[in-house]
């Protein structure tokens, strides 16, 4: 299914992988308009654009929107909030045989290689689209940087043979006598919820690149056959970097789409996103980490990588992956805790040396710091051990009034200070160890 999520400290879980999913769309918005077109509600927060309209076209009066509820396919997953909603993409006014408002979205710049896109599909009715060969409506595809309407690995949709049924197609650029829709004649209950992947496949040489289509294939590591494949003739876009949602005239498809993922491989478009969530809690001895997964594939095992600066990690364990294939759950212990902030993360690793990370669980804890300075009595010089310092952790050094005589800066990472303190007169004074919100406080003679 689609939609597993958990909250957790800071974000829902956003994988990072040597392979690349280049953009995940679980319409994590509230209801209402997805662009500034029309009520300029604008949910998606400025991700999702309108594509300008070209001249002489009828000015546009309804708008893509984000209605309540989402998709679930089995065993596809992204990464959804729990306000995750999906777009609709029948918003025609009856009796108004016009294109209205289509839309797109960017992702990193793509020129080699392929380009995929999976999404979830559900129609309320069908009666709308055309059923002959030439009939039908594309409603979503790619566009190239330097313009949001030349529409490349176009899917198209139209009825199929039996009743509330429905057939998907797909066609390279233009539908020309050169450019023809390829159907999958294959008739598909209309009422079901559908997974569809689609690529863009960029082929050395001229005027070939191909385009693909897959509808409601199971996860595979490598590219299976296509259901159909259209192959380009013409201008080739010199890249891919959106995906758009064009709604149409008559035929535009009454039905909802949701869980897109774009990628640059087949596997990472449809792989099942198997960390659904990591936590971090302290118990006040020590950190416990939790995590759960669906769907393991081929997965070797999760290392625990731990921080005390939040940028530089070191594995402190492992475990090893049980690759079930429904819901699993997993935990560890890091009794090795300092006061101050650790930073925690997962690396999970496959069988293959794929790896993925997850996001950083933060921990700050109010462990007492042992702090310990020698000689003591001194005359003029210390020597101080403390926790691992932070960055802005600092050495205050006071008198028992309580009145401060010096500041210095600690540097980050070290646990071991020297500080000269000739300049006091003879006393006794308290040194204040300060790291990142916590503090420990030791007195000292001076001689």
């Amino acid at each position: 299914m689609k939609k597993i999520f958990t909250l957790i400290t800071f974000a829902t879980i956003a994988l990072t992988a040597n392979s690349q999913r280049l953009l995940v769309e679980d319409f994590n918005y509230v209801t209402g308009g997805l662009t500034d077109g029309g009520t300029g509600t604008n949910v998606s927060g400025g991700n999702w654009i309108t594509v300008p309209l070209t001249t002489g076209s009828i000015p546009l009066t309804d708008f893509a929107k984000v209605v309540a509820g989402n998709l679930s396919y089995p065993n596809y997953f992204t990464g959804p909030s729990a306000a995750s909603n999906r777009l609709d993409l029948d918003s025609i006014t009856t009796g108004q045989n016009r294109s209205i408002e289509d839309v797109f979205r960017n992702f990193a710049v793509q020129t080699s290689n392929t380009v995929y896109a999976s999404f979830l599909m559900q129609f309320r009715a069908t009666s709308n689209l055309g059923n002959s060969t030439s009939a039908g409506d594309y409603f979503i595809s790619f566009t190239p940087t330097a313009s949001a309407s030349d529409y490349r690995a176009r899917v198209f949709v139209r009825q199929g043979t039996a009743p509330n049924t429905i057939q998907y197609g797909i066609a390279a650029t233009s539908v020309s006598a050169s450019v023809p829709i390829v159907w999958s004649a294959v008739d598909r209950d209309a009422s079901q919820v559908h997974l569809i992947t689609f690529a863009y496949q960029f082929v050395p040489l001229a005027s070939n690149d191909v385009t693909k289509l897959w509808v409601d294939k199971p996860f595979s590591t490598t590219e299976p056959a296509p259901d159909a494949s259209s192959i380009l003739a013409g201008t080739e876009p010199a890249n891919i970097s959106r995906i758009a949602i064009r709604q149409g005239t008559v035929a535009v498809p009454n039905a909802t789409i949701d869980a897109i993922v774009v990628a640059s491989s087949y596997a990472d478009a449809t792989l099942p996103l198997n960390l659904t969530s990591f936590k971090a809690s302290f118990n006040g001895k020590a950190t416990q980490l939790k995590w759960s997964t669906e769907n393991e594939v081929n997965v070797s095992g999760f290392a625990i990588e731990k921080s005390l600066d939040g940028i530089n990690f070191s594995q402190i364990d492992f475990v090893s992956a049980k690759n079930n294939s429904t819901h699993t759950e997993y935990s560890n212990m890091d009794d090795k805790v300092k006061g101050g902030t650790s930073y925690y993360r997962l690396k999970q690793v496959d069988k293959n040396g794929a790896f993925k990370y997850s996001s950083i669980e933060v921990i700050k804890n109010s462990l007492t710091i042992k702090t310990e300075v020698f000689p003591n009595p001194t005359r003029g010089n210390l020597t101080i051990n403390h926790g691992v310092a932070i960055k802005g952790a600092a050495i205050k050094v006071m008198n028992i009034e309580g009145n401060l005589i010096k500041t210095m800066p600690v540097q980050s990472g070290s646990t071991q200070t020297a500080l000269s303190v000739t300049e006091l007169i003879k006393g006794n004074y308290l040194l204040v160890f300060q790291n990142d919100g916590t503090k420990s406080i030791t007195q000292f003679s001076k001689q």
